[in-house]
């Protein structure tokens, strides 16, 4: 942002993006971006575990980029699209679930995650 024009356009077309987020997304967002509190003191304040904040404030930050993307307002990171350069680097990921035997509780071994399933 060279000027003082450039900010109070950003500063626009941000409010206008975060406007089509609903409430928990936009006090997500506020508290941990904004307000720089750390994922477990978003948590603590919000009464939530930290694991649950971590998912909705991901899926804030990807509804976020997304209405961004479409308002062409930021650009889709080349390598992203090609699948390579990601963070897990294209590895492929074996994890092993419980092996208990409550049927409740009983997954497969060895699943395959998706991209998705990784990113916190």
């Amino acid at each position: 942002m060279g000027n003082f024009e450039d900010i109070v356009i950003f500063v626009t077309d941000m409010e206008k993006a975060s406007e089509k987020l609903d409430a928990i997304e936009k006090r997500l967002i506020a508290m941990n971006v904004l307000e720089e509190y750390m994922v477990e003191e978003v948590a603590r304040l919000l009464d939530y575990d930290s694991k649950t904040i971590r998912r909705l404030l991901g899926n804030a930050l990807d509804q976020l980029s997304q209405i961004l993307l479409v308002a062409g307002l930021m650009d889709e990171l080349p390598l992203a699209t090609q699948g390579v350069g990601r963070c897990q680097e294209d590895k492929n990921y074996k994890i092993d679930l419980s092996n208990t035997t409550r049927a409740e509780y009983k997954y497969r071994k060895n699943v395959q995650p998706t991209l998705p399933d990784l990113i916190f």
